[in-house]
């Protein structure tokens, strides 16, 4: 009987994660990733327009990844690098209408 609880026993701490593993942080999962929201609630997609016509992505060279959309017309863009983090960043507080978060 012995034999088989030692069997349970080793089975079980084989299926519990390494404590010596640690889990990543909010910022570290969100890598390069913004958040823009307006500063009163509108539709997602008026944000994603005035980001288009007042920022200008692609006049920018901006190496975007995603946008996700978020509540209360909140966007959430990563793009490849911090440098283009930076520029984002930047252009954005230029816009009245907007405002820029980061993890």
């Amino acid at each position: 009987m012995s034999t088989e609880m030692n069997k349970l026993c080793t089975a079980i701490k084989g299926s519990l994660p390494d404590p010596k593993i640690t889990q990543k942080t909010f910022a570290e999962v969100a890598g390069n990733t913004v958040i823009i929201k307006p500063k009163t609630k509108q539709d997602t997609k008026i944000t994603r327009d005035d980001i288009i016509k007042k920022l200008n992505p692609t006049e920018l060279e901006l190496g975007i990844t995603g946008v996700r959309n978020m509540k209360e017309g909140g966007l959430a863009i990563t793009c490849k690098t911090g440098e283009d983090t930076t520029k984002i960043k930047k252009e954005v507080t230029k816009i009245e209408e907007l405002q820029c978060y980061y993890p």
